[in-house]
């Protein structure tokens, strides 16, 4: 099971070339070095294949050295006195990123720097830090601050525009426009209250509801969910 973050970017950047794309098509569609950068931040076992679309079955598509997230090539040791470490990052470091000394152990960054600069971090002489070598980032903060502001904890909204019709011995229909798209679905015939008639203000209300039933409607380049109140209202005469 992967994490939300995960869930979050993977679908983000999807939803982003599959717009790309037909938006554009094939000669239009080209990727961002740094959303493939993004990708291996969040999880990675090494690298990223084709799969089996253009590839020879066989162990050059397992991961035998590692099963989980293996993280990104980030920072260079510089040089290390007595456990006072001087990296240089090799990528935007970003304050709270986490970075893999080894299986047990890790460090996190306490400010910004960026790509190509360097800063001093004192860690245990005991760690083999020694010069040259290049340390993994395995959790990027930037991108893991970015999902939780935008995805976690949020109700996705979209302005569309209604029209309701509901007329007695007629078919309830609702009307949804939405940037151009309009769908109408109808719902059963409305006939005269006996008790209880529904008021306008009372149908606006329900309209207004977050949760109705939902329709998925097939449209051009996307989906677009409309929201369907379908009543069996009531009419004052």
């Amino acid at each position: 099971m992967k994490n939300v973050t995960y869930a979050a970017m993977v679908t983000h950047i999807y939803r982003k070339y599959v717009d790309m794309y037909l938006e554009r098509g094939r000669k239009g569609f080209k990727v961002d070095k740094q959303d493939i950068d993004d990708l291996s931040d969040i999880y990675n076992r090494g690298a990223f294949t084709t799969g089996y679309y253009d590839s020879v079955k066989g162990k050059k598509m397992m991961s035998l050295g590692r099963p989980n997230h293996m993280g990104t090539e980030c920072l260079k040791v510089v040089s290390n006195k007595a456990g006072r470490i001087t990296f240089k990052a090799l990528k935007n470091v970003n304050r709270g990123d986490v970075f893999e000394i080894d299986k047990e152990h890790s460090f996190e960054s306490g400010a910004d720097v960026a790509a190509g600069q360097t800063f001093v971090v004192n860690l245990p002489k005991k760690y083999l830090l020694y010069e040259g070598r290049i340390v993994n980032r395995m959790n990027n903060a930037k991108i893991k601050a970015y999902v939780a502001d935008n995805y976690v904890g949020t109700t996705p909204k979209l302005h569309v525009d209604m029209k309701l019709i509901v007329r007695k011995n007629e078919n309830i229909s609702l009307t949804v426009m939405y940037d151009g798209i309009e769908k109408t679905c109808t719902g059963e015939i409305v006939t005269e209250a006996q008790n209880c008639p529904a008021s306008e203000e009372e149908l606006v209300k329900n309209l207004k509801k977050p949760v109705i039933h939902v329709l998925w409607w097939k449209m051009q380049k996307c989906n677009l969910m409309m929201v369907c109140l379908c009543l069996s209202a009531g009419l004052r005469n």
